[in-house]
């Protein structure tokens, strides 16, 4: 029987432990203010900077926090719910863009901007929907798929905050 090193002229090196080195684990941070579930986040957060809104409480809510990586601060509360399986989302702690999501039975258009301090309403996206999903920033950001109440979605809409918004849809 032949062996690799007569094939190839050289032999594979064995090792007696993976050279790949693993590292990472959890630690425990500062908890939330108020407990709740199917909130939003900044998809630019970090662990020592992020942002989490709305959410239930057992009931819908326009709650916001910030986190600074030690502990959460209660924040500008949203003007208009964006729960239920999520919102979409853009931006980072302290400039983000939120859309879409539900406002517990119905579906909200809805869209906000949050500035590090408050969140403003601007121009609604054009389908009402929530189980959305979105990516960009506050000046550029994608809201995509979700549900209408009715059907999941296929339309897609890119927020230019130059140009307001502009719809396409995808078939």
């Amino acid at each position: 029987m032949t062996t690799l090193k007569n094939l190839k002229g050289t032999a594979i090196q064995f090792l007696d432990t993976d050279p790949v080195v693993y590292i990472g684990a959890w630690s425990s941070g500062g908890d939330l203010n108020t407990a709740r579930e199917s909130g939003g986040g900044t998809p630019q957060g970090t662990q020592n900077a992020a942002l989490y809104f709305s959410g239930s409480t057992g009931s819908p809510s326009v709650l916001n926090e910030s986190y600074n990586g030690t502990s959460w601060t209660e924040v500008g509360d949203l003007n208009t719910i964006h729960t239920n399986s999520g919102a979409g989302s853009a931006g980072s702690n302290t400039d983000a863009l939120v859309y879409g999501g539900s406002t517990g039975p119905s579906r909200t258009a809805n869209t906000e901007l949050f500035n590090g301090t408050s969140w403003t309403e601007l121009n609604n996206l054009s389908t009402a929907v929530n189980a959305n999903s979105g990516n960009g920033t506050s000046l550029n950001a994608l809201n995509f798929g979700g549900n209408n109440g009715s059907t999941q979605v296929t339309t897609t809409e890119e927020w230019n905050a130059a140009t307001a918004n502009k719809t396409i849809t995808v078939s």
